[in-house]
């Protein structure tokens, strides 16, 4: 699953098809550069957002609740996807929306 987010440097994250000004968010929210961005901002729930986890085992990273992976009590995924986001470019042969494309039909 770690190979679902991708950095494009040191304060921006792909996650699915968003592109994360973590620097932006890690300050709007007072948190360190090194907050667990993935678990963060992942749309998974529970535990399942661990295996998104790069430094998981490691001192911060060993459950939900270790010290970077818990959310702000203020945090708010809609505003910082709306405010602190932007649209990933689409991929060499991605398809535009999550809707598959219809053949067409042709009249015999």
């Amino acid at each position: 699953m770690k190979a679902v987010v991708s950095w494009a440097d040191a304060t921006h994250m792909r996650l699915g098809p968003k592109i994360y000004d973590t620097g932006a968010i890690a300050d709007f929210y007072s948190l360190d550069q090194d907050h667990c961005f993935p678990v963060l901002l992942s749309h998974m729930k529970g535990s399942n957002t661990l295996a998104l986890c790069p430094h998981w085992g490691e001192p911060g990273h060993t459950s939900l609740t270790s010290e970077k992976h818990v959310a702000p009590k203020n945090f708010d995924l809609a505003y910082v996807q709306r405010h602190l986001a932007k649209a990933a470019p689409k991929a060499d042969g991605e398809e535009e929306g999550n809707r598959k494309k219809k053949k067409a039909k042709f009249a015999k």
